[in-house]
């Protein structure tokens, strides 16, 4: 009955810490925002999310950075789930 997936929003936190770690920022702030859907909030007080976000925000610059999450966040939860899977959220191309 729960419309949040905790898990899985902590596995889009680290498919998005890889994807920063390559050259995938914009996807990386994408993914942090369909991992911040799946959580059902921001949650910018979590050490890896803060370091992420400031990382991102240093690379993109904050409106590249926030267009990029809101259009994660802004995904329905089917969505999501798809946009985080490892599989095709790291694909370039």
């Amino acid at each position: 009955q729960t419309h949040d997936a905790p898990i899985m929003a902590v596995v889009g936190v680290v498919v998005a810490a890889f994807a920063a770690a390559g050259t995938l920022s914009e996807t990386a702030a994408e993914l942090l925002g369909a991992s911040a859907r799946l959580r059902g909030a921001d949650d910018h007080t979590a050490h890896e999310i803060a370091r992420l976000t400031t990382e991102l925000r240093a690379a993109l610059g904050d409106e590249t950075f926030d267009a990029a999450y809101a259009r994660g966040k802004g995904l329905d939860r089917d969505a999501a789930f798809k946009r985080l899977d490892p599989a095709e959220a790291l694909t370039v191309g």
